[in-house]
């Protein structure tokens, strides 16, 4: 993979926004984990099993950030994309088990106030981040971009984190692309993953706030 495929990342400012990418996935992360094993809502074997995999995967999770983060600055040319894709890949996982968590919970926090349904927007504001991210890095190691992205007539095609925010947001709330239609394969997997996903979060939304 040679520099111009990355040269969303060849400035301060674009390194930063990844960074923060990067930090609101690990938030969100341990928030859901943490409202997990103090809410009582699982037994005492859920609890450890949450725990450990906080504790671990939070670990592995931090360590593949940094080297992330280590080649970007430095950079290690021939690392930088394998590491992001193992990075972006162990977050999916995170983002999994935290889905798989809150829908095992979905029949035992029946009838809640809304505002006691915070973990469940979280996983799904965690979701946002984690696909944004991963549709950007894909968007820029594609040749020729793996979304269509629609200009302004004679404008440059300059997309920032924020762009990627706003096309992830859209396949989670929408349950399908909108104005950016992806163009490779990889990317029609990732909106289908994204879209599974946000549906689950959604169906436990429902059942955990209508009474049985």
């Amino acid at each position: 993979m040679t520099i111009n495929a990355l040269n969303f990342l060849s400035s301060w400012w674009q390194r930063g926004e990844f960074l923060l990418a990067m930090i609101a996935i690990h938030l969100l992360d341990h928030l859901v984990s943490d409202n997990l094993t103090k809410s009582g809502v699982l037994n005492e074997w859920g609890n450890e099993l949450v725990a450990a995999f906080e504790h671990v995967g939070g670990i592995a999770l931090a360590l593949l950030a940094v080297a992330c983060l280590v080649a970007i600055i430095k950079p290690f040319q021939r690392v930088i994309v394998p590491l992001m894709a193992v990075y972006l890949s162990f977050a999916v996982v995170h983002l999994v088990v935290n889905v798989v968590a809150v829908l095992l919970t979905a029949e035992i926090r029946r009838g809640q106030a809304l505002i006691n349904l915070w973990d469940v927007v979280v996983v799904y504001s965690m979701g946002v981040f984690i696909f944004a991210a991963w549709y950007w890095f894909l968007d820029k190691i594609t040749p020729g971009g793996a979304f269509l992205f629609p200009l302004k007539p004679g404008e440059k095609s300059a997309r920032t984190l924020l762009d990627y925010l706003f096309l992830s947001f859209n396949t989670s709330s929408t349950f399908g692309p909108t104005t950016e239609p992806p163009t490779t394969r990889p990317a029609k997997v990732l909106m289908m993953m994204q879209v599974c996903s946000s549906l689950v979060v959604l169906m436990v939304l429902l059942a955990r706030a209508i009474s049985g």
